[in-house]
């Protein structure tokens, strides 16, 4: 896990670099969430020099759930795939047991 650390009024702190690095609410290095009184919560991107109303924790979260819908689905596929096909029972016969091996595996 990466973090920035400093010093903030005497007390050592750490900020992480990325939102992966991030526990909980923590917004990354470079991210700050503001106040206006007229549309609520916004938030600040001093990397990009750039705000936005939408919380990019939930960006985040977002895109990280479609990834992992994305690998379910496609492992589920697979799985699906090697049923039909007869090969669900020793799905790794397809491996050659020799990395090292100058012959390439027959099955």
């Amino acid at each position: 896990m990466k973090h920035v650390t400093g010093r903030r009024r005497g007390i050592p702190f750490t900020k992480p670099q990325t939102f992966a690095d991030c526990i909980g609410n923590e917004l990354p290095l470079g991210w700050e969430e503001a106040y206006d009184k007229h549309v609520g919560a916004y938030y600040i991107n001093h990397v990009n020099q750039t705000t936005q109303l939408e919380d990019p924790r939930q960006e985040w979260r977002a895109i990280q759930e479609a990834m992992l819908r994305e690998y379910l689905q496609t492992a589920q596929d697979v799985l699906e795939h090697r049923a039909r096909s007869g090969c669900a029972d020793n799905a790794f016969m397809d491996l050659p047991l020799d990395l090292d091996a100058d012959e390439p595996y027959a099955a």
